[in-house]
């Protein structure tokens, strides 16, 4: 199983994307339980812009591992480049439930939130993020941003 693992990840940091998805395959049928391998066949499809492969193995992913933030805000990305911000924003919520102190992720979800015109939802994010990383002035700049236009 390492190995199928290991040259998935590999080939995803090399971006030799088709082998690293044919080696991910053959893991994942060998190791149907392994939520890693189908993170990082997803990473690899993302990579290619097959965004509806990337949110299937994300899925499968999620089936396996369902406390992963990780899986959660990439699938979130992957909903957000597709201009889906209703279902990026509920993928950010379910990461935020794993992963409650990370201010990217709300600073994520309150641009998705920004996107939807829901100013006031942004503002909270917004200024959650800022609280937790007051260095990230932009977050202060976007939460004053988002008041404005409630």
């Amino acid at each position: 199983m390492k190995t199928y693992f290991s040259i998935a990840r590999v080939s995803r940091k090399v971006k030799e994307n088709l082998n690293g998805i044919d080696f991910a395959d053959k893991g994942s049928v060998r190791f149907p339980f392994n939520a890693g391998l189908y993170a990082a066949k997803a990473d690899l499809y993302r990579r290619e812009k097959n965004y509806e492969s990337a949110v299937k193995e994300y899925n499968l992913a999620l089936k396996n591992d369902a406390c992963s933030s990780e899986y959660y805000a990439a699938r979130a990305e992957i909903k957000f480049l597709q201009e889906d911000f209703q279902g990026a924003v509920s993928d950010y919520s379910y990461a935020l439930k794993f992963s409650h102190d990370n201010h990217n992720l709300y600073a994520r979800r309150a641009f998705c939130f920004f996107c939807l015109k829901k100013y006031s939802l942004a503002a909270q994010d917004y200024n959650k993020a800022s609280e937790q990383a007051p260095a990230k002035t932009h977050y202060k700049y976007m939460f004053e941003a988002s008041k404005k236009l409630r």
